[in-house]
């Protein structure tokens, strides 16, 4: 009796729904059939997760000397990488990409330090950014957190498109080029240029220039180099947050948080300047 009144509801809608719904049609319609997944085949695949982990590990050992900031880095981006495969927004075979893009990296940057008081191994910064790109902005692409990982290797490391290319295909090649700065122009120039750039930068690096922002202001704002002058910081934080007004809308996730590591800091200088 049910079926037939909702059957009335239907015909009454469109002469097309009533067809989809009419008793024979619902007879030969395919049965969905949900399979779900043996708790060998999740071994398994949880096994490959965990073996590219400890392989890029071990690399990181090596090429950052164990340094444990490092590694706490790595745990976390590894925990972010972990959930997107478990909840579908990465395959485990492409996350096995991301951990060999890092490990590329890591050889890449091995003898890099930061320019913070501790002069923590370089790798840190790549892996932080790939991790905000994730974490924060919920973006699990495969090309945009390798070139994430790899945004620095050719102004940095020296690296060639063409090796990028070959390694990763062009679409990441592109990207680490869109990223790469000038190293002949002045610094000033350099960020004068990074701009005018920012209108045009692609959404996809659009998402790795506002995690490198973010990466790159709360260390400035945590441990900044010994070196560098209070008047020297605030115009670094001018001058990143001119940087990322110009950025397409790429993802307000990543925006907002860039702006509220910008908005912390001008506060805390105002707080100090009334103490």
């Amino acid at each position: 009796m049910l079926y037939k009144t909702f059957y009335l509801i239907l015909s009454s809608l469109s002469p097309w729904t009533a067809t989809l719904s009419s008793p024979a049609v619902l007879a030969k319609a395919p049965q969905v059939q949900i399979v779900e997944m043996s708790d060998q085949v999740k071994e398994e695949k949880n096994e490959f997760f965990v073996q590219k982990k400890q392989e890029t590990l071990e690399v990181l050992k090596k090429s950052a000397k164990a340094d444990e900031d490092v590694l706490r880095q790595f745990e976390l981006f590894s925990a972010s990488l972990q959930e997107g495969v478990a909840n579908r927004s990465i395959r485990e075979q492409d996350a096995g990409v991301v951990f060999d893009a890092l490990m590329f990296g890591a050889e890449k940057h091995k003898g890099q330090v930061r320019s913070n008081p501790k002069k923590t191994p370089y790798i840190i910064h790549p892996i932080e950014v790939a991790d905000f790109v994730m974490r924060i902005g919920k973006v699990y692409d495969k090309e945009i957190l390798v070139a994430a990982l790899l945004h620095d290797v050719m102004d940095e490391a020296g690296t060639t498109y063409e090796e990028i290319s070959n390694l990763y295909g062009k679409t990441v090649s592109q990207y680490v080029q869109e990223m790469t700065v000038k190293k002949e122009l002045t610094l000033k120039e350099q960020k004068k240029l990074q701009i005018i750039q920012a209108f045009h930068q692609t959404p996809s690096v659009a998402i790795i220039k506002l995690s490198d922002k973010l990466s790159n202001l709360g260390t400035l704002a945590k441990t900044p180099p010994t070196s560098w002058t209070r008047d020297r910081i605030d115009q670094y934080f001018q001058w990143a947050q001119s940087v990322i007004e110009n950025l397409p809308e790429a993802n307000p996730l990543l925006k907002q948080a860039v702006k509220d590591v910008i908005f912390s800091y001008w506060e805390k200088q105002e707080q100090s300047k009334k103490a």
